[in-house]
């Protein structure tokens, strides 16, 4: 392997490594608690957080509860709308 395969190969572990810390502390957040988290009525929207890793180059935290976007637009007063958007912002990269 050459000195420039090894540098990349190093390169990308850090960048995978970077990203999962990233994903993890906007998980973190939004499964945090009001006024900063997934509001809560029942708790499905907020344990239907998940991360998939299954691509460590594209990795995606999704939430399949039906009723997430419209808590994000605001339906709760728990929390103001948009916290997906502030979670992803306040740990994204300067």
């Amino acid at each position: 392997m050459s000195d420039f395969e090894t540098l990349a190969d190093e390169l990308r572990e850090i960048m995978i490594e970077e990203c999962e810390d990233l994903m993890s502390d906007v998980l973190v957040e939004l499964t945090s608690a009001p006024p900063v988290g997934t509001p809560v009525d029942t708790g499905k929207a907020r344990l239907g957080w998940q991360l998939d890793t299954t691509d460590p180059l594209k990795m995606e935290i999704y939430n399949r509860e039906p009723h997430i976007g419209r808590l994000n637009d605001g339906h709760s007063k728990q929390t103001p709308a948009g916290f997906v958007e502030r979670a992803v912002i306040k740990h994204a990269p300067d």
